[in-house]
């Protein structure tokens, strides 16, 4: 987590990405997989409602509410038309859960009914320190904007916030099985075995009846990983060869395994010959080459808008890169093409931000943009502790 205080103007608006993000968590509350579910559900609300969480370490002293209002005034979350905007801000330290409504959805989203759900359904969780429960308020949202009856209402929350607390404990009891494996098969000489060792324990067969589609998936990993183990032959002589432990990899590709940017893989031959097979790993797509040292370990550190986007001008923005590696920093300016009108069936923005371009002596880079419609709040909404 990010030991730093954000500010209503440092606050990463995500949006400015695509129109159909709706998460901003910079301090690394949520999984990726959550982070795609909460925007899913989400994309498919916005002709009701813009939803949008943010979830933060500290916000220093200020006040979680007025930080919510201003900060949906800022961004302009809804559309301009219909103020039906609201902001889901989650600040741990103060164990603040803000609901802020524009004035669009406050008829909608009462403080009665935030407070019901806060303290029945939320406030359990979050004392036993499960903020994946952050996942079950962005739930309870989109399906109060469809319009589910009131009296049957708190029994649905009550039931899926069960279901997705068993899929919790299935998870972490799962991920902690796999990870062991993964320690223990690269040091074995026959990782093959430890896989399939795994594949039968038995908190996979509790998955299959507790969270059955979560079982499936663990399943399916491990065949992956025994899949993997397979031998296949040398290169070199034609010899089969098989994964290998103590292997050393160079200083430079440790650290791209140590951020998950790269992953290798030993193989040895009967004959003694070795292989290393690299693949992406799982944050890839987050890292760029060092033009330094070389290796895959360049990533974005900070970015800083430097001139306001609006439709009459192109903004600008600066972002600064660093090497995990060898500390080499890159900055960057991008500049972000003025605001255009557009109408759109299946969104509730009134306008968007075209591909940006950057500039830069290293390397340039092009990505489409989005951007909120314009709403504002006038402070309604609850605020929840716990």
């Amino acid at each position: 987590m990010a030991d730093r205080a954000w500010t209503v103007r440092s606050v990463p608006n995500t949006r400015l990405q695509s129109n159909d993000i709706h998460v901003s968590d910079p301090d690394g509350f949520l999984s990726d997989s959550a982070e795609m579910h909460i925007n899913t559900a989400l994309c498919a609300i916005r002709d009701k409602a813009d939803v949008f969480l943010v979830t933060l370490a500290s916000i220093g002293d200020a006040e979680p509410k007025p930080f919510a209002t201003e900060l949906l005034n800022y961004w302009g979350i809804g559309d301009k038309n219909t103020d039906n905007g609201v902001l889901l801000l989650f600040v741990e330290d103060q164990h603040a859960l803000e609901f802020e409504t524009g004035y669009g959805a406050e008829e909608t989203l009462t403080d009665a009914k935030c407070q019901r759900i806060f303290t029945k359904t939320i406030v359990p969780f979050f004392r036993k320190g499960d903020y994946v429960i952050v996942f079950i308020v962005i739930v309870f949202m989109a399906f109060r904007f469809h319009d589910l009856e009131e009296e049957n209402y708190l029994d649905w929350v009550s039931g899926v916030s069960l279901f997705l607390y068993l899929t919790w404990v299935c998870f972490r009891q799962n991920h902690r099985v796999l990870k062991k494996a993964d320690t223990l098969a690269k040091q074995s000489i026959k990782p093959k075995e430890i896989y399939e060792t795994a594949f039968k324990h038995k908190a996979n067969k509790i998955a299959m009846w507790m969270a059955p589609w979560l079982g499936v998936v663990y399943c399916k990993i491990l065949k992956s990983r025994i899949k993997h183990c397979s031998e296949f032959q040398c290169p070199t002589c034609g010899q089969s060869m098989s994964r290998h432990g103590g292997f050393h990899l160079p200083e430079a590709h440790e650290c791209e395994t140590k951020i998950k940017a790269l992953k290798f893989t030993p193989y040895r031959c009967q004959n003694g010959h070795e292989f290393v097979m690299k693949e992406k790993g799982s944050l890839y797509d987050e890292f760029q080459t060092c033009s330094k040292c070389g290796a895959y370990t360049l990533k974005l550190a900070k970015s800083e808008t430097l001139v306001k986007v609006d439709y009459s001008h192109d903004g600008k923005k600066e972002e600064v890169y660093e090497c995990q590696h060898c500390g080499n920093t890159l900055t960057k300016t991008v500049v972000i093409p003025k605001l255009v009108h557009y109408s759109s069936s299946s969104s509730g923005s009134s306008y968007s931000s075209s591909s940006s371009r950057s500039h830069s002596s290293h390397s340039s880079s092009h990505s489409s943009g989005g951007s909120f419609g314009g709403g504002r709040s006038g402070g309604g909404g609850y605020s929840g502790r716990w």
